[in-house]
């Protein structure tokens, strides 16, 4: 097999693209630089895992070496339709097999623990899942079309699409949760940049004393002005996939303001959501279903209403700033009340305030033109290269 039939099957297998952000060529590394440590493995005596594998490795006193399926199919060694470790994944890696975690579905017992001492008797673990997929849970996309943005440094967006696993060339395909012997899979977008364009704003450039600054000074103009910011500063993710590209303003002049600056880095974080939202509805002939936004950016109203002009649609935002966390405790309450149809666990529904749409002819111009230079400076530039 060449690289390009590598890099497919892996896609095939795990929904993911072979990509360092995963844990598989770390791992690889490690084991060609440190001899000690493969031999370690191979015997036993060193384990691997995601964090939460080393978490509840800890909280039981080293008596359960188990993970759950959201975390293992981070690894680019778990195959998310068989819902196994894969041998084939093992060997593309040039990777020895070894023993690995046991792999539980999200809601399950995956051991006792005390919390180190913090409890008089030990208590059962039964909510274990990565962060994305813990909030996809929490914010209860069950059904197909079902999608959720959540907002911080970066910025992460899964949309159901029930238990058929799929490719999308522009998303990963992940394995969103398992339940009753079931996986159910969604389209997920994973972008590096988000709040971070924020903190740039206020730590690199000093042109606002706080984030908050980002919304009341773009509230005070009614656009940029033709200023754009392309947000590439760790390359343009999906749906562009330009690794090289870098970011960059476009359209300063002479008479642009602090605010026009501002405003325009403000409209990216959204114009990079929606973009990605868009081109997915296109290739996947679908429409959005209860959209849900959580995470930091959601203090940000003028943020949120922008996401909800741009798409045309209603959105929902949780009284819960954090749904990560709460996503746990649902998977553990699923578990320990037994609860058999993800219905019934609408009962525990966070409250949710609604962000309607308003007609904003200003802002989708600003789409477009951003859109736009995209394309002319980003897309067309690099192919003729």
């Amino acid at each position: 097999m060449n690289n390009k039939d590598h890099s497919e099957l892996i896609t095939q297998k795990t929904g993911l693209k072979a990509n360092t952000f995963f844990s598989a060529s770390k791992l690889k590394w490690v084991i060609e630089n440190e001899p000690h440590i493969k031999e370690g493995l191979i015997k036993g005596n060193i384990l691997f895992g995601t964090i939460d594998t080393y978490l509840l490795y800890r909280l039981t006193k080293c008596k359960e070496y188990v993970t759950d399926t959201t975390n293992a199919s981070r690894t680019l060694l778990f195959n998310c339709i068989d819902n196994r470790w894969d041998n084939e994944l093992f060997s593309i890696f040039e990777i020895e097999q070894f023993k690995l975690a046991d792999v539980k579905s999200s809601s399950s017992n995956f051991g006792l623990s005390n919390f180190e001492n913090s409890f008089l008797k030990e208590i059962p673990i039964t909510g274990v899942a990565g962060d994305a997929q813990a909030s996809f849970f929490a914010n209860l996309c069950f059904s197909p079309g079902d999608s959720k943005i959540t907002t911080g440094t970066g910025f992460n967006i899964q949309t159901n699409i029930g238990t058929s696993f799929k490719i999308d060339p522009n998303a990963f395909t992940t394995l969103a949760f398992s339940h009753n012997k079931k996986n159910y899979y969604s389209f997920e977008c994973l972008g590096s940049v988000a709040g971070a364009t924020i903190s740039w704003l206020k730590n690199n450039l000093k042109l606002i004393d706080k984030v908050s600054e980002s919304e009341s000074l773009s509230q005070e103009i009614e656009d940029s002005g033709g200023v754009a910011l392309i947000p590439a500063f760790t390359g343009l993710g999906p749906p562009f996939w330009k690794a090289n590209a870098r970011a960059a303003f476009i359209g300063i002049s002479a008479s642009t303001t602090k605010k026009q600056i501002v405003r325009a880095a403000l409209e990216s974080v959204a114009f990079q959501m929606v973009v990605y939202l868009e081109f997915l509805q296109r290739d996947n002939k679908f429409e959005l279903k209860n959209l849900i936004v959580d995470g930091g950016m959601i203090k940000n109203k003028l943020f949120l209403q922008m996401i909800a002009d741009l798409l045309k649609i209603e959105i929902m935002v949780p009284e819960i700033e954090e749904m990560s966390l709460y996503g746990a405790l649902l998977f553990g309450i699923q578990q320990q009340k037994n609860i058999s149809e993800l219905k019934d666990l609408n009962k525990f529904a966070v409250k949710r305030k609604a962000i309607k749409y308003q007609e904003n002819q200003g802002l989708q111009r600003s789409f477009h033109h951003w859109k736009k230079l995209i394309d002319i400076y980003f897309i067309s530039n690099q192919e003729k290269n």
